[in-house]
């Protein structure tokens, strides 16, 4: 079975999420990390009942870092009307959403690049394998 693709394609996608910005120019940020969860998550359950079996296989499939998503670039939530209606109140709190996306931001960038490093042992894994 050669993944090699579909972990090329991980590795790319990850690359090229981390070049976004996704703080204060959104882009393509959300976009590109809401499709690519899907397909991280489908080629994981692959590969979690292929290598079930294989010890060091399925230890390395799971330890692979869980991406989830939270969308911070839609601005008008019920969430996000409340933080509006604080602002009026509480002026400090104007930089409290921006340090929470901030925070998400910076941890999903870091989850990918370490997500890249794992596709790669495992590739390497893999093919060793054959």
């Amino acid at each position: 079975m050669n993944l090699s693709r579909q972990f090329q394609q991980i590795q790319v996608s990850c690359k090229d999420i981390i070049k976004e910005d996704g703080i204060v120019l959104n882009g393509q940020f959300y976009t590109k990390l809401e499709e690519f969860i899907k397909f991280y998550d489908e080629i994981k359950r692959f590969l979690e009942k292929a290598y079930e079996k294989d010890e060091l296989l399925s230890a390395k499939i799971n330890d692979l870092p869980q991406i989830k998503f939270k969308n911070y670039d839609n601005p008008f939530t019920f969430k996000t009307i409340l933080h509006g209606i604080y602002y009026v109140f509480l002026p400090p709190l104007l930089l409290l959403p921006f340090y929470r996306k901030y925070r998400y931001v910076a941890r999903t960038k870091s989850s990918l690049r370490d997500l890249s490093d794992k596709i790669s042992s495992i590739e390497f894994l893999l093919k060793s394998k054959v």
